[in-house]
C-alpha cells in the first residue's frame, strides 16, 4: 500500500502509543549522532544535541498524535510555520537550530517505520548530511532480514556505503535514489513481494501529468526495479502488462488533453492579437511604420489577420467596424480563389501578403479614414474603389509635393512591406515573395473583372520599382559536409542507420543487449521505463547526451582512410514515436532521419520528392537484376513532374528496406493514399509516402536530427583527427538574435553530454547534401545528364549547385581539370560556367603561389617535375625527381614519368597531356592496335566537327559570332593534329614490324630519358631501357608549318562533296559485305592480342556459353557507379 496522502502520516498504531514511539526513536537518533558529533569540535549539530539534553527525561513522550503530525510537517522542503512549532513544542531548542533539529527527526521518523508503526506521506523530505548515520540504521537491519527493500533502495545513493552492483549509471543513481526512498518510506513495501501490479496502477495514475504528486519520482522504472527483485514469477509480467495498458490509456488521454491545449492556446494568442491591434487603434501615431512595429514579427501578422473559413474573426480585426471587416472577407475570399485558380502547391508567400494586404486595409485604413475625414464614407468596399496606383503603389511622397489630389493620400501597402521587410532583417529575396504575388492578384482580379463584381476599372499599375533589386547569384550558398571527410560521413551513416535498426529489434524482443557483461533481451517496457536501458532509449528525447555503448552487444564502427574506427561519441540524434506494432501503439525509433540523409548523400534529390516517393510505384521501372545501378520512379517534382532517376543498388536496397518498415505497420491510416503535401486536388494526385509517420508533416524532415549527426561527425574531427584547420560543423545558437554563435569550447563527451540539442546549430543544411552531391557527379558526368537522370534538375540548376573547392586538389588536380574544360569547354568559353572558369582560374593560381613561395614544397605537395631537377645536387630535388620517375604503362605508349609531364613538355606545347607529339613517350609494336584505334577515333571526330562548322557556316553573316567559329576552327585542327600525329606514329610502327624490330621500343629522345635514369640509379628498369631505339620519323607538332597544312586540310575538305566520315576512312561502307567484316575484326582482335587461336577454335567447336563465358571475362570497362565512387 502506498500512502495515499502526500501530507499526512499513515500510523499503525495506537494514538496515545505515539508520543512513547516517537520519544523513544528520538533517544535512538540522539544516541547516534552523539556518537559522531559528541567530540570538542562538534560544531552546531554538538549544540542542538546539548540543548535537547537540557529539555528533560524523555522529553517527546507526552507528546500527542496531533503535535508529532506537526513535528512530521516540519521536514518538509517549505513549511512556513516550523519555527512556531518548534518554539511551542521545543522551548529550548533555539531558531537557528532547527535544521540540525529537523535531520535528528528525520532518522527518528526512518526509525518508527523499520519498526513498521508510521507509513511517512510522500511530501516527507529525507535526511540530508546524514548518510552514515543512516547507512549504520539500515545495516543493523540486513542481518535481521528486516527491510531487505529499504537497504537496496538505499544503495542506489551513490553516497552510500552499503554499495550497488546494478547496471544503473551514476547519473541515473543520482537522479532516483531519493526520490525511490521517499516512495518506500511512504509506503508498507518492506519487501519487494509486497509490491503488487495495484501499486503499479496507483503509482502511473498519480504521476499522470505535469503538476502531479508523482512526476517527478521516475514510478515506472520503479515498479520494474521492484519486480526484478521480488521472488515472485507473476509479478514481472503483471507489471509488463499494466505499463502495456497504461501506455494505450495514456495516449488516449493526451489526444483529449492536445485538443484542449489546442483551443487554450488558440484563445490565448487570439487575446494578444486583440491587445496588440488596440494598443495600435488607442495610439497616437497610426502610421504604416507604426503598425509593423506594434505587431512585430511576421508571424504575427499572420496570426492577427489570417481569415480562416468557418472560424472567428481573427484578432486583428475583432474591434474593427463592420464595414471593414465585409471588405477585409471579401478580400480573403477573391485572394483564396485566385489561390485554387493558381494550384499551388505551396501558397505559403501568397498566404503572407495576403495577411498584409488585411493587415493594411484593416487597422490602418480604418484610422487613416477616421483621422482624416471622421468617418468612413470613403473608405473602400469594392475593387474599383480600392486603386491599385492609390493604395499599393503610389509614390506618396510625389503625390503629396504635386498636390494632385483634394486630400491628402494614404501610405502605400508596399511601404508597409518595406517596414516590416526592414524590421525583421528580411533578405531582398524575402522582400520580394512578398510582393509578387500581390501583382499576379492584381492581374487575377482583372482577368475575372467580369465574375467579380464591380472590378472592371481595376488596373495593374506595378512596375520594376515595386520590386527590390535582386542580386543574380551564379552559385548556390548552401553548405555541405567538408569533401575531405565526405566518405567519413557516408559510413557513419551506414552504421547509423545499423544502430536504429538495432534498437527496433531490441523492442521488437528480437535482438539482445548488454546488462552488465550479460546478454538480455528487453521488452519496450524495460527499454521505456528502466534505467538499465536510459542510455539506449529513456522517456526523453533527442539530446546531445552519448549513448551508452555498453548496453549494445556490438561496437560501432566507421570507416575513415580506409580504415575501421570505433565511435567514441554519438549522441542521440534518433526520435522516438509511436506505431501501429503487432496490434497495438507501441513505440520505435524513427527510420526518416537518418534514411533520408542517407539517401540526400547518395542521390542528390530534393528532401521533399524523397519524403514524397510513392511506396506502391518508386520501383515500377527497376529491374531487381542486382546490377549496379537501378531506375527509381520519383512521383513528385515541382519543376517537372514525374520523372525516372538513376540510382545505386545500395539507394534501392535502402528504399527496401524502408518499404519493408512502413508495411509492419497496421494502422489504417497507412493503407490508405493521401494528397500530396495534403494539398486536396493536387497534380501529383493521392498516394502513400514512403516516410510517412504519425506526426505532423513538418516532422517527417530529418531537420531535427541532421545537427547531431554532423556534431557526431564533428567530434571525430576535433578531438581524433585533431583537424585544427577544419572550421567547426556545429554551434551554438545565440540567446538574441543580434548576438554572434557561440563555438563548443569544451569536445569532451562531459562537455557535450551537457548540452541542449536545440541550441546546436550548423550552416550545414540537409539541402547542402545536394550540392555535395552535385558537386562529385559534375567531376565526372556532364550538367545535362546529371540533371537528367540523377538529380532531376535543369542544366543551369545543375552548374547552381555545384561547389568546386580549390584546397582539395592534390593528384586529382590534373584530372579534375581536364575532365572540366573538356566536358565544359563550349560553356566556359561562352561565359556559361563562371563558377568553374573561376574555380579552374583560382587552382592555376594557387599552383604558381605556391611555386613562387617555395618551389620544393610546391613540387612535392602537386607532384610537378623538371628533367633539369636530376642535374642538381640537391638531395631534395633527387628524391622528388625519383618519386616522379617511374615507368607508366598506357594502352599506347609507355611514360617514363609517371603520367606526370615535366615543365619542358609544358612548355613545348603549352598544355599538359599533349602524348601523342610527346618526345618522350615510349613505344612498340604492341602498341599498335590501340594507336590505331586512337586514330580512328580522331578521324571521327574530325569528320563531326567538320559538319558543325558546315551547318554554323550555312547561317547568315548577322548571325555568326566570329568567336564561336574560332574555338569550333580550333577544336577541328586539334583533331586533325592528333589523327595526323597517331597516323605517322602507326607508319613508323608498321615499319619496325617489318623490319622484325616487334620487341625493340621507340622514342624520340632517347638519351635524355637514359641519362636521367642513370644519374637517379634507377637500375629496375634497366632492362626495358636498353630495348629503346632511336625512331627514324617522328613529326614536329609545334612547328608552324603543320599547323598551316592543318588549317589548309580544314578548308580543303570542307570544299568537298559527299560523306566526308567515309573519305577519313572511317564511315560505314555498305558495299563490303557482312562476313567480311566480321572477318576483319577477328582478325584485328587476333593481332592485337584480345584473343588468341585457342581461344577463337573453342568459341567454333564449343557452342554459345563458351562465347558467353568470352563475353563475360572481357566485360572489364569500369562502371557508373565506379567512377562516381
Amino acid at each position: 500500500m502506498i500512502n495515499p496522502s502526500s501530507t499526512n502520516a499513515m500510523w499503525l498504531i495506537h494514538d496515545n502509543e505515539v508520543g512513547p514511539a516517537f520519544d523513544l526513536a528520538m533517544s535512538d537518533a540522539r544516541h547516534r549522532f552523539w556518537k559522531i558529533y559528541g567530540v570538542p569540535n562538534g560544531g552546531r549539530q554538538k549544540e542542538l544535541l546539548e540543548s535537547l539534553n537540557k529539555s528533560g527525561i524523555r522529553p517527546f513522550s507526552k507528546l500527542t498524535r496531533p503535535q508529532v503530525d506537526e513535528l512530521v510537517y516540519c521536514c518538509f522542503k517549505h513549511h512556513p510555520g516550523r519555527e512556531s512549532i518548534i518554539a511551542e513544542l521545543l522551548p529550548t531548542v533555539a531558531p537557528e537550530r532547527i535544521q540540525q533539529l529537523s535531520s535528528v527527526m528525520k532518522i527518528a521518523f526512518i526509525r518508527l517505520w523499520i519498526e513498521r508503526k508510521v507509513i511517512l506521506p510522500i511530501k516527507w523530505q529525507c535526511p540530508i548530511h546524514c548518510d552514515r548515520i543512516l547507512d549504520d540504521m539500515i545495516k543493523e537491519q540486513i542481518p535481521l532480514g528486516n527491510c531487505p527493500l529499504l537497504a537496496k533502495i538505499r544503495g542506489i545513493n551513490p553516497y552510500s556505503s552499503i554499495g550497488y552492483t546494478g547496471p544503473m549509471s551514476l547519473k541515473n543513481r543520482e537522479l532516483r535514489s531519493t526520490f525511490w526512498l521517499r516512495l518506500v518510506l511512504g509506503s508498507n513495501l518492506y519487501e519487494a513481494d509486497n509490491f503488487t501490479a495495484e501499486n503499479a496502477r496507483d503509482l502511473i495514475l498519480r504521476s499522470f501529468g505535469a503538476r502531479s504528486e508523482l512526476g517527478r519520482f521516475y514510478t515506472d522504472d520503479f515498479s520494474l526495479f521492484v519486480a526484478d527483485a521480488a521472488s515472485n514469477e507473476w509479478l514481472r509480467p503483471a507489471i509488463d502488462k499494466v505499463l502495456s495498458e497504461n501506455r494505450e490509456e495514456l495516449m488516449k488521454a493526451r489526444a483529449l488533453k492536445k485538443t484542449h491545449f489546442k483551443e487554450t492556446k488558440s484563445a490565448k494568442a487570439h487575446r494578444a492579437m486583440v491587445e496588440k491591434t488596440l494598443e495600435f487603434l488607442e495610439g497616437s501615431d497610426h502610421s504604416v511604420a507604426k503598425l509593423a512595429q506594434t505587431f512585430g514579427e511576421v508571424r504575427h501578422v499572420r496570426k492577427a489577420f489570417g481569415i480562416l473559413k468557418d472560424e472567428e474573426l481573427p484578432g486583428g480585426l475583432t474591434l474593427l467596424p463592420q464595414k471593414v471587416i465585409d471588405f477585409c472577407k471579401m478580400i480573403t475570399s477573391t485572394f483564396n480563389a485566385f489561390i485554387r485558380s493558381r494550384r499551388i502547391q505551396r501558397p505559403d508567400n501568397y498566404n503572407m501578403a495576403l495577411s498584409f494586404l488585411i493587415a493594411y486595409c484593416g487597422p490602418y485604413l480604418f484610422k487613416y479614414f477616421m483621422n482624416r475625414d471622421g468617418n468612413l464614407n470613403d473608405y473602400p468596399t469594392t475593387f474599383n474603389d480600392f486603386t491599385c496606383a492609390l493604395y499599393i503603389t503610389a509614390d506618396h511622397d510625389l503625390l503629396t509635393e504635386l498636390n494632385v489630389l483634394k486630400k491628402s493620400p494614404p501610405e502605400t501597402l508596399l511601404k508597409f512591406i518595406e517596414e516590416l521587410i526592414e524590421l525583421n532583417e528580411l533578405s531582398a529575396d524575402t522582400h520580394y515573395q512578398r510582393v509578387y504575388p500581390l501583382e499576379d492578384f492584381i492581374d487575377y482580379i482583372i482577368s475575372q473583372a467580369g465574375i467579380i463584381p464591380h472590378s472592371d476599372q481595376v488596373r495593374n499599375s506595378f512596375s520594376t520599382d515595386c520590386y527590390p533589386m535582386l542580386r543574380k547569384r551564379s552559385g548556390t550558398v548552401k553548405k555541405t559536409v567538408p569533401r575531405a571527410y565526405f566518405a567519413t560521413f557516408l559510413s557513419m551513416l551506414n552504421s547509423l542507420e545499423y544502430l536504429t535498426m538495432h534498437l527496433n529489434e531490441m523492442a521488437d524482443g528480437k535482438m539482445n543487449g548488454l546488462v552488465q557483461g550479460e546478454l538480455k533481451i528487453p521488452n519496450i517496457n524495460e527499454l521505456m521505463y528502466s534505467s538499465e536501458w536510459a542510455g539506449l532509449w529513456g522517456i526523453k528525447g533527442q539530446s546531445c547526451q552519448c549513448i551508452d555503448f555498453s548496453t549494445l552487444n556490438y561496437t560501432p564502427i566507421f570507416y575513415y582512410d580506409g580504415k575501421p574506427r570505433r565511435f567514441e561519441y554519438i549522441p542521440k540524434f534518433y526520435r522516438i514515436s509511436d506505431t501501429h506494432i503487432d496490434g497495438r501503439l507501441q513505440q520505435r525509433v524513427v527510420m526518416n532521419d537518418i534514411r533520408i540523409t542517407q539517401l540526400m548523400c547518395e542521390t542528390g534529390i530534393r528532401q521533399k520528392h524523397l519524403l514524397w516517393l510513392d511506396l506502391d510505384r518508386y520501383k515500377t521501372h527497376a529491374h531487381n537484376l542486382g546490377r549496379p545501378l537501378d531506375a527509381l520512379l520519383v512521383s513528385t517534382d515541382k519543376s517537372h513532374g514525374e520523372w525516372t532517376a538513376i540510382a545505386s543498388k545500395r539507394v534501392m536496397d535502402l528504399l527496401e528496406r524502408q518499404s519493408n518498415w512502413y508495411e509492419r505497420c497496421i494502422s489504417p491510416e497507412y493503407k490508405e493514399k493521401i494528397w500530396y503535401s495534403f494539398q486536396k486536388n493536387s497534380s501529383f494526385g493521392k498516394l502513400r509516402p514512403l516516410f510517412r509517420l504519425h506526426l505532423n508533416q513538418n516532422s517527417w524532415a530529418n531537420y531535427e536530427s541532421y545537427h547531431l549527426i554532423l556534431l557526431c561527425l564533428d567530434y571525430f574531427i576535433k578531438t581524433e583527427v585533431v583537424d585544427t584547420k577544419q572550421p567547426s560543423l556545429v554551434w551554438l545558437k545565440p540567446a538574441n538574435r543580434t548576438d554572434e554563435p557561440g563555438d563548443i569550447k569544451d569536445y569532451s563527451i562531459e562537455g557535450l553530454s551537457k548540452l541542449t540539442s536545440n541550441i546546436v546549430t550548423s550552416d550545414c543544411t540537409p539541402h547542402g547534401l545536394r550540392a555535395g552531391f552535385v558537386s562529385e557527379a559534375i567531376k565526372f558526368l556532364p550538367p545535362s545528364l546529371v540533371g537528367q537522370w540523377l538529380t532531376g534538375q535543369s542544366e543551369p540548376l545543375v552548374n547552381y549547385y555545384s561547389i568546386f573547392d580549390p584546397d582539395d586538389i592534390g593528384m586529382s588536380h590534373q584530372q579534375m581539370l581536364c575532365n572540366a574544360l573538356m566536358s565544359n569547354q563550349d560553356k566556359i568559353s561562352t561565359g556559361d560556367l563562371p563558377d568553374l572558369a573561376a574555380a579552374i582560374s583560382s587552382i592555376n593560381q594557387k599552383i604558381l603561389g605556391d611555386i613562387v613561395r617555395n618551389p620544393e614544397i610546391a613540387i612535392s605537395k602537386h607532384k610537378l617535375m623538371s628533367l633539369s631537377n636530376g642535374k642538381n645536387e640537391n638531395g631534395l630535388d633527387r628524391l622528388i625527381a625519383k618519386e616522379v620517375s617511374e615507368l607508366a604503362f598506357n594502352p599506347t605508349h609507355i611514360c617514363p614519368f609517371n603520367n606526370i609531364c615535366p615543365s619542358e613538355v609544358v612548355a613545348l606545347f603549352g598544355e599538359k597531356n599533349c602524348c601523342s607529339a610527346c618526345p618522350y613517350a615510349i613505344r612498340g609494336v604492341a602498341h599498335l592496335p590501340a594507336i590505331s584505334a586512337r586514330k580512328d577515333k580522331y578521324k571521327e571526330l574530325l569528320s563531326t566537327s567538320l559538319k558543325l562548322i558546315e551547318e554554323y557556316l550555312t547561317r547568315k553573316p548577322s548571325a555568326r559570332i566570329r568567336e564561336e567559329l574560332e574555338q569550333m576552327e580550333l577544336e577541328n585542327d586539334r583533331f586533325a593534329r592528333e589523327a595526323c600525329l597517331l597516323e605517322t606514329i602507326e607508319q613508323e610502327l608498321i615499319s619496325m614490324h617489318d623490319r622484325g624490330q616487334d620487341q625493340d621500343l621507340a622514342v624520340k629522345n632517347k638519351e635524355e630519358i637514359l641519362i636521367h635514369y642513370d644519374r637517379l640509379n634507377l637500375t629496375e628498369e634497366s632492362g626495358l631501357l636498353k630495348r629503346l631505339i632511336d625512331v627514324q620519323n617522328f613529326p614536329d607538332a609545334s612547328s608552324e608549318d603543320l599547323t598551316m597544312r592543318l588549317a589548309h586540310l580544314r578548308h580543303a575538305l570542307l570544299m568537298r562533296d559527299g560523306d566526308i566520315a567515309a573519305l577519313l576512312g572511317v564511315g560505314e561502307n555498305k558495299s563490303i559485305p557482312l562476313h567480311t567484316k566480321v572477318a576483319r575484326q577477328i582478325s584485328t582482335m587476333i593481332k592485337s592480342g584480345a584473343i588468341d587461336e585457342f581461344e577463337l577454335f573453342g568459341i567454333s567447336a564449343g557452342g554459345e556459353d563458351t562465347l558467353k563465358q568470352l563475353a563475360i571475362q572481357a566485360a572489364t570497362a569500369p562502371r557508373l557507379t565506379q567512377m562516381v565512387m
